[in-house]
């Protein structure tokens, strides 16, 4: 991923979906300040999990995970009219992996 200055400024927010690699100094500098400025961060599950060498991201996301366990996901149909939910009635179990966090 381009995580420079001149390339997230092109966005309104940032999505970060991966699991492993560390941030040099310059796209640590770049992803903080596209924040700091206004730009949307969401990451996603395993994004905890990626640049570890940078505290200032462990902050930014708020936590890590040190390892997945085991949990039930418990979910409640509040409302089944949008497309996604017309099928689904109810509250809902399903196996899950849970993250323990920590920072």
């Amino acid at each position: 991923a381009d995580l420079s200055r001149d390339h997230l400024q092109r966005y309104d927010g940032i999505v970060i979906y991966k699991d492993n690699g560390d941030l040099s100094a310059d796209q640590e500098a770049a992803l903080l300040a596209a924040v700091e400025g206004g730009k949307g961060l969401v990451a996603i599950h395993c994004a905890s999990h990626c640049s570890r060498n940078s505290p200032r991201y462990t902050s930014l996301v708020a936590a890590r995970f040190p390892r997945h366990g085991a949990g039930a996901l418990r979910a409640r149909i509040t409302d089944a009219q949008p497309p996604a939910t017309q099928s689904l009635t109810g509250n809902r179990t399903a196996p899950s992996a849970t993250m323990p966090g920590h920072r």
